[in-house]
């Protein structure tokens, strides 16, 4: 079954109103959609958001021996139910491409695969740096157009850390065939990361699997949250405490206090 196929298949089973609202945002957002990959395999879209400037990773498996295509977004309505409009506007966006390339494009132009422009390649220091919310699975598996499960880091080869130094991380990734891969991790202010392997496989965008399993080993030691300990929290309180008419330095500010939510953004717990 085509690819085609396999999206109109997923939309078949789409409740009305989840539809609807697909076809708002693609409507809405069509020229703003950034197409990051598409094959036999999967693919994967960058969809904006309705009510915020945040926008939404959005992927697309594609089993063609079960007819099935699997989908997923890194919203929060998409972990609790499972799917989301994201997906479904991601859906109607890549049936409008296949169908553009298969009957011709309209005004001489056809949609083209962008790279998205949130990791960037530093030929000063040969590191990528990527921006990020977290390390949980749901956030890195866009770091890669590579297909990779959690489960295969460990059984394809074994990742260990050799040292900490403040947000600097190294590593080292032995493969079955006991080859020995380095890898970097450092995280920069205020939300991005500098990855390096010494594979030189890794691109931006399209991470090695050494350095997604490096991700892997510091989200199930230390949490999905981990790099949130690194960063600067002084501006943040300072927008959090500014409705009271307050800065971090006034003695009332003492009485706050702040934590994480589960997205890591930080907040006033208690006052």
């Amino acid at each position: 079954m085509e690819i085609q196929e396999l999206l109109e298949e997923y939309m078949n089973d789409v409740d009305y109103n989840l539809e609807k609202k697909g076809k708002r945002i693609c409507k809405k957002f069509n020229d703003e959609i950034i197409l990051k990959n598409l094959d036999d395999n999967e693919a994967k879209l960058i969809i904006p958001s309705e009510s915020s400037d945040e926008s939404y990773s959005v992927s697309f498996s594609f089993d063609h021996e079960i007819e099935y295509a699997e989908s997923f977004c890194d919203c929060p309505a998409f972990e609790n139910y499972n799917d989301c409009k994201h997906c479904v506007a991601a859906a109607l966006y890549l049936i409008n491409i296949i169908d553009k390339k298969n009957n011709g494009p309209k005004n001489g132009k056809m949609p083209v695969v962008q790279e998205a422009t949130d990791a960037v390649y530093n030929p000063d220091s040969g590191k990528i740096i990527v921006q990020f919310k977290n390390i949980s699975y749901k956030e890195v598996q866009h770091f890669t157009r590579r297909y990779y499960r959690w489960e295969f880091y460990y059984t394809d080869g074994k990742s260990h850390v050799v040292k900490y130094s403040g947000a600097e991380h190294f590593f080292k990734y032995k493969t079955p065939a006991k080859k020995i891969y380095e890898q970097e991790i450092n995280f920069l202010q205020p939300d991005k990361l500098e990855v390096s392997c010494t594979c030189g496989d890794a691109e931006p965008g399209n991470f090695c699997v050494h350095l997604m399993a490096a991700l892997n080993v510091l989200s199930v030691k230390f949490g999905d949250h981990y790099f949130n300990r690194f960063k600067d929290k002084a501006e943040e309180k300072k927008r959090l405490l500014a409705p009271y008419g307050l800065v971090p330095g006034d003695d009332e500010a003492k009485d706050f206090v702040f934590e994480q939510d589960y997205y890591g953004n930080l907040i006033i717990k208690s006052a």
